[in-house]
C-alpha cells in the first residue's frame, strides 16, 4: 500500500469532482442557447423575408412617386391595391429613379468642375426635374385609377381622414 500526500489527493480531487458542473453553470448554458436560437431565428427571418422583397420595393416606389401622404390616407384594402397597381409600373420607376440618380451625379459634377460651367448645371438639374415629373406621374396616374374604382363613401372618407391629416401637419386644411 502506497502512502499518498496530501498534494497527491488535493490534485485527485480537483481533477474528479464529485457533483458534477454547478447548477449556475448549467443553467447559463441553456440562457446562451436559447439566446443564440433567437439570434439566429432573426437572422434568418431577415433573410428570407429580404430575399422575398426587391430592393426598394412598393414602398419605396410609392414614396418615390411623391404620393406617400395620399396613400397613408387609403384604407389598407385600397392601399394594396394601389401597392399592386405600382407594381405594375415597377420597371418604369426603377428606370426613372437611376436616370434621377444619374442626372443627379452630373450635377455634382458640375459643381466641382473648374471652370464652372453653369449650362452643364442647368441642363443636369432639368434631367432630375423631368425625372421627378415622370416619376409623379406615374404615381398619379396610379393614385387617379384606384380614386376612379372607389365608391363616394370611400372617396368621402378619404377626404376625411386627408383633411385630418393635413390639420394635424399644419397644412393648408388647418383651421386658425
Amino acid at each position: 500500500m502506497t502512502t499518498e500526500t496530501a498534494e497527491t489527493q488535493e490534485a485527485r480531487e480537483i481533477a474528479t469532482p464529485t457533483g458534477g458542473c454547478p447548477r449556475w453553470v448549467k443553467i447559463a448554458l441553456v440562457l446562451s442557447l436559447g439566446l443564440n436560437l433567437l439570434v439566429a431565428g432573426a437572422v434568418v427571418g431577415g433573410m428570407v423575408r429580404h430575399a422575398r422583397t426587391p430592393p426598394g420595393g412598393p414602398v419605396e416606389d410609392v414614396r418615390r412617386l411623391g404620393i406617400a401622404p395620399f396613400v397613408r390616407g387609403l384604407d389598407q384594402r385600397h392601399q394594396r391595391a394601389l401597392r399592386d397597381e405600382v407594381l405594375t409600373r415597377r420597371a418604369d420607376i426603377v428606370e426613372g429613379a437611376r436616370k434621377m440618380r444619374r442626372a443627379s451625379r452630373r450635377f455634382v459634377a458640375a459643381l466641382r468642375a473648374e471652370p464652372y460651367d453653369a449650362d452643364a448645371a442647368a441642363a443636369a438639374l432639368a434631367d432630375v426635374r423631368a425625372q421627378v415629373l415622370r416619376l409623379q406621374e406615374i404615381g398619379h396616374e396610379a393614385l387617379l385609377d384606384q380614386l376612379g374604382r372607389m365608391d363616394a363613401a370611400e372617396r368621402a372618407a378619404l377626404a376625411d381622414r386627408l383633411e385630418k391629416s393635413l390639420r394635424r401637419r399644419g397644412g393648408p386644411g388647418r383651421k386658425p
